[in-house]
């Protein structure tokens, strides 16, 4: 989750930057039980922090223009290691220029984008490119990636089954397997 902070649309933002708050408490237990209910128990957390300005301005509502102190890091990088053996990487700030508030999950078969609730962008799945053939089979990306159909819009023998055929991560990973080839907790 990165942005440029709550202070440009939160008409009383400052609770947000005080001690005992910040964007990883305020929204990281969302991605983090997330993470887990994908990736299974966390092992080991690693955490660094960062404070871009010492002092935020209001944006809006009946205190716009008003400054107020920042007491957290407002910028978090975490490294989380999961039992199964998985490493993932979050960013939790309100110091990004750019919106970013998805999921992404890479594995050695491909990349599973999850979108966040309340934002407008459809979840999709790019698969690896076989690396004997070099070709897709569905949409290329540009990127050694092919965007797979939605789903329900399956190709070749699993065609009008919807849920089936190889971009589907619930029928189309080896046993143990989860999507994007991340093994199961």
């Amino acid at each position: 989750m990165q942005g440029p902070g709550p202070e440009s649309w939160h008409p009383r933002p400052q609770f947000l930057f005080a001690k005992g708050a910040g964007p990883l408490f305020d929204i990281g237990p969302y991605y983090l039980t997330t993470l887990v209910q994908l990736l299974g128990p966390i092992a080991a957390v690693q955490a660094a922090g960062h404070r871009a300005r010492h002092e935020r301005v209001i944006g809006t509502g009946p205190d716009a223009g008003t400054r107020f102190p920042v007491e957290v890091d407002t910028h978090v990088s975490v490294l989380t290691r999961f039992r199964s053996g998985v490493v993932g990487t979050s960013v939790y700030s309100f110091d990004s220029a750019v919106r970013r508030q998805r999921f992404e999950i890479t594995g050695e078969h491909g990349v599973l984008r999850v979108p966040v609730s309340g934002f407008n962008e459809p979840p999709s799945m790019l698969r690896a490119i076989k690396p004997d053939t070099g070709k897709p089979k569905h949409g290329r990306t540009g990127r050694g990636l092919d965007q797979c159909p939605a789903r329900g819009r399956t190709a070749g023998p699993w065609r009008g089954r919807p849920g089936d055929g190889p971009c589907d991560p619930g029928r189309s990973t080896a046993p143990g397997q989860r999507a994007a080839g991340l093994p199961r907790a």
